[in-house]
């Protein structure tokens, strides 16, 4: 149990699976644009529910920017002080047209420990 909590602790508490959906979506887009990336074609898919936790996904399927950016966006991920471990989970880059950048499709995902509280 005493593992449970230091865990719990580090990885934040979602409330309600829509609610935490959302907030993710929105992490990401604020976390994209500080780093000057434009995202398109954001959405996610349902959370993979484990014993203790739930797994949150968002696909991000298109993308285009400079790799500096992109790192500088991939830093913020792992430097985010809000509750959940987020990471990108999947990543395919290729060069883009436009000379020195990328593009590319992306799924980030988080771990939240479950409050037990039911979809309506």
């Amino acid at each position: 149990e005493a593992d449970y909590r230091t865990a719990s602790g580090r990885i934040g508490v979602a409330t309600r699976k829509s609610e935490e959906i959302d907030k993710m979506k929105g992490q990401i887009d604020e976390l994209a644009e500080r780093a000057g990336i434009s995202l398109d074609a954001i959405d996610h898919r349902p959370p993979n529910e484990a014993l203790f936790y739930d797994e949150y996904f968002v696909e991000i399927g298109k993308f285009e920017t400079d790799m500096q950016n992109l790192l500088k966006f991939f830093e913020s991920i792992e430097n985010l002080a809000a509750p959940g471990m987020m990471r990108v989970s999947k990543l395919n880059i290729t060069p883009s047209k436009t000379k020195g950048a990328v593009r590319g499709s992306m799924v980030i995902s988080k771990l939240m420990t479950s409050s037990g509280i039911e979809e309506e």
